[in-house]
């Protein structure tokens, strides 16, 4: 496994075009990304949350996803105490900062420290990807999408861009549980654009963002370089789902992998 050194993450943020006082929205596996050189695995999360802030600055926003599908399941949400599930160790450590805000979505939330936090994670809309909702936010910020060891598959706003286009695989669906803000407890609807299930005879979509990360290449978009064991893709919100929409636009089913299987087929 590679070692980096932190002063090699600041370079691939300046090579990217990050400036002090952006926005930043953040994905990342730091696994991947291998040994933070001259510091124990445990610190990592830490070390890096703290060298992504202070290079932001006091202008700058730092946002994470802070996701847990309990609320799906019937479970209680709390809003500052639920725990991000499966979005890596850096999301939860940047979640529990004493000046991390939480946008209100018990189910696709990111956590936001900065001098856009209180803007970004106001408006409590039904569904996370709506207008006005927290990621409708970033991209109206010209955030910057800064993917630390995984690829564009990761990337959360495509969905924003499915949710817009209305692609066919997908459709609306309610959940209700118990949502808990400041110690405060009621229960709430809210909605997400989920995929069809499939049935016997059709399987889920399964998804690949593999061509919106071909057609942000192709335009000069996004910046890639390695880092450690891994690579560090940049590219700007905005960018992603303009590109993800026209896509969707020339062929609703190009984000699933198994589209032959999914797509509804009429018998002549």
């Amino acid at each position: 496994m590679k070692r980096y050194r932190i002063e090699e993450l600041v370079q691939v943020l300046q090579d990217a075009g990050i400036r002090p006082g952006d926005l930043v929205s953040v994905h990342s596996s730091l696994f991947m990304l291998g040994r933070l050189q001259g510091h124990p695995v445990r610190e990592a999360p830490r070390l890096i949350a703290e060298t992504l802030i202070d290079y932001l600055g006091p202008e700058g926003t730092l946002a994470v996803p802070a996701f847990n599908f309990g609320f799906c399941r019937g479970e209680p949400f709390d809003r500052q105490h639920t725990p991000s599930d499966r979005v890596g160790q850096l999301s939860e450590y940047v979640r529990q900062l004493p000046q991390s805000i939480r946008s209100p979505h018990p189910m696709q939330s990111i956590a936001v420290v900065g001098r856009l936090a209180e803007e970004i994670c106001a408006n409590d809309t039904p569904a996370s990807f709506d207008p006005g909702s927290a990621f409708d936010q970033l991209i109206n910020h010209d955030a910057w999408l800064l993917l630390l060891g995984v690829d564009i598959q990761w990337a959360s706003v495509a969905h924003y861009a499915e949710q817009k286009a209305e692609v066919p695989y997908r459709y609306w669906k309610s959940f209700t549980s118990t949502y808990i803000d400041n110690g405060h407890a009621e229960e709430r609807t809210y909605t997400m654009f989920v995929r069809d299930l499939g049935d016997g005879e059709r399987p889920r979509p399964k998804l690949d963002f593999a061509i919106i990360g071909e057609g942000l290449k192709e335009a000069g978009l996004l910046h890639e370089t390695k880092l450690g064991s891994g690579v560090v893709n940049v590219c700007k919100y905005r960018d992603l789902v303009d590109v993800a929409m026209d896509k969707i636009t020339a062929d609703p089913y190009c984000l699933v992998e198994n589209e032959a299987d999914v797509r509804p087929h009429h018998g002549g």
